[in-house]
Formats: structure tokens, C-alpha cells, sequence
């Protein structure tokens, strides 16, 4: 049996929780409304939104936990080169030469 951590830290991250998202709803529907501004509300404006949706959530979960599980990252990676061949065909090779240089820089340290 592993020991347990104390409950100060379950209340400390309980109370970052509740910091993070506030500003974290705040900020998807702004990036949403911004989004389906410049690019209306077909298509590609519903497609980018969601691509909003999901960095917000990440880089909140990551502020939280200080760490993105493989089971969100490599979903989201998925979904970020299908939308990007979709609606943005001709950025699909600096997208993946820009993730594996990010992929490197981040597994060497």
C-alpha cells in the first residue's frame, strides 16, 4: 500500500481548481466568439472553435496538474492535423515539421 499525500495538498489543488476555471471558461468563449467572428458560423468557424475549446482546456488541466496525460495529448494532435487538412491543407507540413521539433526540444529535458 503507498502512502497517501497529505489533505493539504488535495485542498490546495482543490482551491487551484477552482481559480483555473473561471478564467478558463472565460477565455473559451471569448476565443469561441472570436473565432466564429472572423470565420462565421459554418464550417470552418465550428471547426476552429473546437480547436479552441480543446487548447484552453488543455493548457488548464496543465496549469492544474502540471503535466498532459498521453490520453489528451495524442487525441489532440489527432484532431489538430485533421482539421488542419481540412481547412488548412497547405500548412499541414510546417505543422508537423514545427510538432517534431517540439517533440525533440521536450524529450531531451
Amino acid at each position: 500500500m503507498e502512502p497517501s499525500a497529505p489533505e493539504s495538498t488535495d485542498r490546495a489543488a482543490t482551491l487551484l481548481t477552482g481559480w483555473v476555471v473561471a478564467p478558463g471558461i472565460f477565455a473559451a468563449v471569448s476565443l469561441v466568439y472570436l473565432t466564429l467572428a472572423k470565420f462565421g458560423a459554418g464550417g470552418l468557424g465550428a471547426a476552429w472553435s473546437l480547436a479552441q475549446v480543446l487548447l484552453v482546456f488543455v493548457a488548464c488541466f496543465d496549469f492544474v496538474t502540471h503535466r498532459i496525460p498521453n490520453r489528451v495529448t495524442i487525441p489532440a494532435t489527432a484532431v489538430v492535423l485533421i482539421l488542419r487538412l481540412a481547412f488548412a491543407t497547405e500548412t499541414v507540413p510546417e505543422a508537423l515539421i514545427a510538432g517534431v521539433a517540439g517533440f525533440a526540444a521536450f524529450s531531451s529535458s
